[in-house]
């Protein structure tokens, strides 16, 4: 397909698809962005933009728009966070207004970032059906280095080509300002409200936006907490990275509807594995952005907020849901265990716990490396050149400009 038209989807938090938007014109291909939240005008401001709950405000639907919606796969529609009535009317309002929209244009390719978000989900969902060209992005393995980019599906739902291809690590890309970043996201922040005073913002919204919830997010970063900086690592442990509670791949990919359950059914584990009689202890480290508190058993769990780094390599090997934590402990030679799905299950040195068998696998798969240094690397190249592309949303250039717009345009590889 010939593309003329590029509709992007709701902005992440950063003027990168506007960039791209401005990068596309040079080549006569137009743009707009179909925004949730009133928010997303902060970052896409002066570009061709229509406000999605007044688009859809008005359509009919039937029966079969329904049965449709609750058959896609999506953060709002899992076993967790069901629709609502009010919701659900919305989600089958723009199920009608986008199938008939891409029944109506020509030449127009998709962009996403994440692709479990409801408005995207079922956008995904029908641009498949009628094999219509989109790309979705979302934050790198290497953060905040690389861009994850696929013209499928991302995380869990990415499936590695067997192709043995070879990419490098993209190089590190310069430091952003912060102060620029958390400037526009409190703009964000203030015009979502807005929005949601004057019915503008979709009923449906993948966060709540509270300025208290990211006034902690801050504070946390800017005043770590000393008397865990300070804590030793003991000799013999295991690696836990906790993940986001929101973050769809936990959600949508594994069985687990918080971090608590996780952390529960570990600990139930591991007190029935060998490495329990063996003094082991299990090191949990929360997520930089979860401002949630975890109790664990203190007798053999410890919560600490030492660099991720350091905490893989110095560990006998890593526990994870499916956290891109997983894919970097293998670069320190690590066996993992992963509680969920990931892009990277299909490689040797991970054991998905699929049967609940977790204290099995602790004695059986922490012995020894199951893989060798070159599959490692052949592996890692493979899903550098089908899956990365240098730089991230607040810290991209021009290559990361011209690899999203090429993946776009082309029908060739990301990479190619």
């Amino acid at each position: 397909m010939d593309i003329k038209h590029v509709c992007f989807f709701d902005s992440p938090y950063s003027k990168l698809f506007k960039d791209c938007s401005q990068e596309l014109r040079k080549n006569n291909i137009t743009s707009d962005f179909l925004i949730s939240n009133y928010g997303y005008l902060a970052y896409v401001i002066g570009e061709d933009t229509k406000l999605l709950r007044p688009a859809i405000k008005n359509l009919q639907y039937s029966d079969i728009e329904i049965k449709e919606v609750l058959g896609i796969q999506s953060l709002n529609n899992n076993l967790l966070n069901k629709f609502n009535r009010r919701e659900l009317d919305e989600a089958c309002r723009f199920y009608a207004y986008f199938s008939n929209k891409i029944q109506t244009e020509n030449s127009t390719s998709y962009v996403f970032y994440n692709d479990l978000r409801w408005q995207n989900a079922i956008a995904i969902d029908l641009l498949t059906r009628y094999n219509i060209p989109y790309i979705v992005l979302e934050r790198g393995v290497y953060r905040p280095h690389t861009t994850s980019i696929s013209k499928t599906r991302l995380n869990g739902g990415f499936k590695l080509p067997s192709s043995n291809e070879k990419a490098t690590i993209p190089s590190k890309t310069k430091n952003y300002s912060k102060f620029l970043t958390y400037t526009r996201f409190a703009t964000f922040l203030a015009l979502s409200k807005i929005g949601k005073l004057f019915n503008l913002n979709t009923v449906n919204q993948n966060k709540s936006y509270s300025f208290l919830h990211y006034f902690k997010l801050l504070k946390k970063e800017l005043i770590p907490s000393p008397s865990k900086k300070n804590q030793a690592l003991p000799d013999k442990y295991l690696f836990i990275p906790l993940q986001v509670p929101t973050d769809t791949q936990c959600l949508i990919y594994s069985r687990f509807k918080n971090m608590h359950e996780a952390i529960t059914y570990i600990e139930s584990e591991f007190i029935k594995s060998e490495l329990y009689n063996q003094k082991y202890k299990l090191i949990f480290k929360v997520h930089p952005m979860d401002t949630n508190t975890y109790n664990v058993n203190k007798s053999f769990s410890i919560l600490i907020d030492l660099p991720i780094d350091s905490l893989i390599k110095h560990s006998k090997g890593v526990i994870t849901i499916n956290s891109t934590a997983g894919f970097e402990s293998f670069d320190h030679f690590k066996n993992v265990i992963t509680l969920g799905e990931s892009f990277y299950s299909s490689f040797k040195g991970v054991t998905s716990d699929n049967n609940k068998n977790l204290h099995k696998w602790l004695t059986e798969k922490f012995t020894h490396a199951q893989y060798s240094k070159q599959e490692w690397i052949n592996f890692k190249e493979n899903i550098m050149f089908h899956y990365q592309i240098e730089g991230s949303i607040f810290s991209y250039n021009s290559r990361t400009i011209n690899s999203i717009c090429s993946s776009i345009t082309s029908n060739k590889h990301i990479n190619d």
